[in-house]
């Protein structure tokens, strides 16, 4: 039985990993000349004019997230890879956006006349500062350290479109699904939680206190990688991970 549960919460978490690609949600500011006023996770300055109608995603984490609160007609772009079930879980309602964008150049993207562009830590700052210099709003999201850090990121999503209904709604269902992992595991003692160790195609990932680290005690699993010493400035060695003698290795398969 416990087996069973140790696969529901590694779906569950896989879930929540895909919408990755957000940070700590900033708040709202009404000023009447303004729909929304603030930052985003860079400290620049975001100004949406009215309600957007022709949001432009440039990270999967947001394709997912717009798709998930926004109706397709409110999206006018989403990145390619939202339709690989290699590597994303919204794949049947992003068939309902005809954009979507392998070439996200300035010209690429300033053709679908966005009115507002969600851009993640990732995306190159060069077309970040030439849609800018467009009159474009863009917002960037940095990576999530907490699922807090996801849920605050949808929030903010929500507010920034005008769909905060549709992300409280998104927000207590996730939050239903993890407190329902944590009721049927979250007495296992700490010592008998099984060690996970998983793998990008760079090598291993999941420092100590990131994204990764979280999900893993949230399903009363133990990240073998942070108790290994990885941190973001601290590498471990493959013999350290053999050391550990891992229950379960999470492995990548997309290419």
């Amino acid at each position: 039985m416990r087996s069973k549960w140790l696969l529901y919460a590694l779906l569950v978490a896989g879930c929540l990993l895909l919408l990755t690609g957000c940070g700590n949600g900033t708040r709202v500011e009404s000023d009447g000349d303004a729909f929304y006023r603030g930052t985003d996770d860079t400290g620049a300055e975001v100004v949406v004019a009215e309600k957007p109608h022709r949001i432009v995603s440039l990270g999967r984490g947001m394709d997912e997230i717009l798709l998930g609160i926004a109706p397709p007609e409110q999206i006018a772009g989403l990145t390619s890879t939202v339709d690989d079930p290699g590597i994303s879980c919204m794949t049947e309602e992003a068939r309902a956006v005809s954009v979507k964008l392998k070439d996200r150049s300035p010209e690429r993207v300033a053709a679908l006349d966005p009115d507002l562009v969600l851009a993640i830590d990732g995306t190159p700052k060069e077309l970040v500062d030439s849609l800018r210099d467009l009159g474009i709003p863009v917002f960037v999201s940095r990576t999530p350290n907490n699922l807090d850090d996801i849920f605050a990121r949808i929030e903010t999503v929500g507010c920034l479109i005008g769909q905060e209904e549709n992300a409280a709604a998104l927000i207590a269902e996730k939050r239903t699904l993890l407190a329902d992992v944590e009721r049927r595991v979250g007495d296992i003692p700490e010592e008998e939680r099984p060690i996970v160790v998983a793998f990008a195609f760079s090598g291993v990932f999941g420092r100590k206190d990131g994204l990764f680290d979280d999900m893993c005690r949230r399903a009363s699993l133990r990240n073998g990688v942070a108790m290994a010493g990885l941190t973001a400035t601290t590498a471990v060695s493959m013999e350290q991970v053999v050391a550990l003698n891992p229950d379960v290795f999470l492995l990548p398969t997309w290419s």
